[in-house]
């Protein structure tokens, strides 16, 4: 299969220099390290990559971040596109300024297009309550990264004075794309947590794509509680203008139901964090999945995201 792999700088141009073709066989894989000489890449380049196969290939592909520590590893994905609109919305479950001691959420919206796209985000604290931030101009085949722990009345995509101190909540990217004549905006959001290091020297770390669709039943593949040291966390949110009601049942290895179904109700926008640390009846030292269901409301209004640390 034929691939190319292309790199843009966060202005959006692109570094012909970088530029890649190779083939890669069925079923095969390709590493590709961005520190490495031949990659032909400028020392303190910041950017992003678009990877295209010849018609009817079927890729996938994941990043691994490092840095101070923390290492952050996303799945890379196609942006969904939709030529029948023009706006296109994306959802990011978990964002935090300095919550939980310490953890901090930072993000990259970037244009796929070959046009500026508009942007605005919208920040929702866990009750609903939104934080809207002024719009921008994004160019096309540009990046641009989201620090929510800034606080600058300046920064792009942030609400005038930044987050408050503390917060726990989720956000909403709504992007247009130039001209409003049609065509898929073509945004894409990654999102990456990092919190206090640990004992052992390394900062807890996580790594999401916000979404651009909910859905009524959510499958989680790993959930655990104090398993080999580890326990997850998970943050659920209500993308929709109304109240929606769910629970969340948790499953062993073998498909048995484990503890209790746990009931909550959500308002419009608002976010439900459960922390599998804290649910007391789940066995000591679980792990296993679990699977949200929203009972009422309009449907397909959850999402949610886990990371386990």
């Amino acid at each position: 299969m034929l691939v190319w792999w292309w790199f843009f700088d966060q202005s959006g141009a692109q570094l012909s220099a970088a530029t890649q073709n190779l083939v890669i066989a069925a079923h095969a894989s390709q590493t590709f390290d961005q520190t490495a000489p031949d990659s032909n890449l400028p020392v303190g380049f910041y950017g992003w990559a678009k990877i295209e196969g010849a018609g009817g290939s079927q890729l996938v592909a994941q990043v691994l971040e490092q840095n101070k520590g923390a290492h952050f590893v996303a799945l890379v994905s196609a942006p969904a596109e939709d030529v029948e609109q023009s706006t296109t919305n994306l959802y990011a479950p978990a964002i935090y300024r300095d919550a939980f001691e310490g953890s901090f959420t930072g993000a990259n919206i970037v244009n796929t297009n070959g046009e500026p796209v508009q942007v605005t985000v919208t920040y929702y604290r866990q009750d609903g309550v939104g934080f809207p931030s002024t719009p921008f101009e994004l160019a096309a085949h540009a990046v641009q990264p989201i620090y929510q722990g800034a606080s600058g009345d300046s920064a792009k995509g942030l609400p005038v004075g930044g987050l408050p101190a503390g917060f726990v909540g989720a956000a909403s990217i709504s992007s247009t794309a130039g001209g409003g004549g049609g065509g898929s905006s073509g945004v894409v959001m990654v999102v990456n947590e990092a919190g206090r290091q640990t004992e052992a020297g390394t900062a807890r770390s996580g790594t999401y794509l916000a979404s651009n669709a909910g859905s009524s039943s959510l499958g989680l593949p790993i959930v655990a509680k104090n398993s080999n040291g580890y326990t997850s966390g998970v943050s659920v949110l209500n993308i929709s203008n109304q109240n929606v009601t769910g629970y969340i049942q948790y499953y062993a290895p073998n498909g048995m139901a484990a503890g209790a179904k746990q009931g909550f109700e959500m308002a419009a926008h608002s976010s439900y964090l459960i922390y599998q640390g804290a649910v007391n009846n789940l066995p000591t030292s679980f792990v296993g999945q679990a699977n949200i269901v929203q009972t009422s409301g309009p449907s397909n209004s959850l999402l949610a995201t886990t990371n386990v640390q």
